[in-house]
């Protein structure tokens, strides 16, 4: 929860925008790809792993904000038809080959 939710919707401070953010004020897209900081203005829908979510700490989906061009390891991608990085040892790292 940590690295996927908190530090971007909750512990970053609100009053200081990210570039995502200062961006999206003036009409450009953005994007971000494995990035740790993502935070923007366009909400997107992180679907967990179902074996992640047996821990009861994390739900099957999080709605976050980032820029409008967003992919997070397995979580969210940019085309979920791309099969490069889904074997299951890299599915959920970040991998930028």
């Amino acid at each position: 929860m940590d690295d996927i939710y908190q530090l971007n919707q909750v512990q970053l401070n609100k009053k200081t925008k990210t570039i995502h953010e200062e961006l999206a004020d003036k009409g450009k897209e953005s994007a971000s790809i494995n990035a740790i900081v993502f935070r923007g203005k366009t909400e997107h829908a992180l679907k967990v792993p179902r074996f992640i979510t047996y821990s009861n700490r994390v739900p099957e989906q999080l709605i976050i904000t980032g820029p409008k061009w967003f992919s997070y390891t397995a979580l969210a991608q940019f085309d979920p038809k791309n099969s490069r990085n889904t074997f299951l040892w890299k599915k959920y790292g970040m991998n930028l080959l």
